[in-house]
């Protein structure tokens, strides 16, 4: 079959979803992001990237395209937390997400977080996905933890691919397994130090005040109802 380009502005599942599928096609995931790379990798095979999907033109002809997006504020705060765990390393890195040349001395927690809600996080992505032509296949976070089977589902019929029930329900079990209960943990408990820190939906209630979260919809709105978070005045909820 054909490869799958896995797209997502990050923070979102995107390891996750591909992991679900590698576990139920013979695909194997490959973590190389640079989109340089992709014209040289060998058919059957998992790819990911966080550049948007407008940077693959190609990607209709030579692979399967999936995008895997999460409300974007709750996106936002899970950004921050990964970057105050993990500056970014180069300058390209930190002018994409932060908008800086440079890491300031004193970045702490609270400054990350205000730059994402003033920014959004990766907002080329965004700003790319909203006029996009590219043919693609959208799994949302949400619908991945409330509509899980389902979601799988409709994403191996996008992919022309089938499972059983159970094969899709071992395959999420697996990975709900490896990432949550084999560390102890169970979802909604955090770990700030791990990469799957949290993973609870609507997050954002606790980081965003009313004002910054009509001031964030406002500026998104129409990124958030294309992906399915309709704004009511400055309000967003999940359809």
């Amino acid at each position: 079959m054909k490869s799958i380009l896995i797209s997502s502005p990050g923070r979102c599942g995107m390891h996750w979803v591909a992991d679900v599928l590698g576990d139920l096609l013979p695909l194997k995931k490959v973590k190389t992001r640079r989109r340089q790379d992709f014209r040289f990798l060998a058919q059957g095979a998992i790819m990911l990237t966080h550049d948007p999907i407008t940077y693959f033109p190609f990607a209709a002809k030579e692979f399967k395209t999936i995008v895997v997006v999460r409300d974007p504020r709750d996106v936002v705060v899970s950004a921050a937390y990964y970057w105050m765990a993990k500056p970014p390393a180069d300058r390209d890195t930190l002018q994409r997400f932060w908008g800086m040349d440079e890491v300031p001395g004193d970045m702490n927690f609270d400054k990350i977080l205000d730059i994402l809600k003033l920014r959004g996080h990766n907002p080329l992505w965004w700003q790319a996905y909203l006029t996009t032509e590219l043919p693609h296949f959208c799994i949302r976070y949400e619908d991945m933890w409330d509509h899980p089977r389902w979601t799988v589902s409709k994403a191996l019929s996008f992919l022309a691919k089938e499972a059983t029930e159970e094969r899709i329900e071992q395959a999420l079990r697996k990975q709900y397994k490896r990432r949550f209960l084999d560390k102890g943990r169970r979802l909604g408990q955090e770990d700030v130090n791990d990469h799957y820190r949290k993973g609870i939906i609507g997050d954002w209630e606790n980081y965003f005040t009313e004002e910054e979260n009509r001031a964030f919809c406002q500026r998104w709105s129409d990124v958030m109802e294309v992906l399915g978070y309709a704004v009511c005045d400055g309000m967003p909820f999940v359809w």
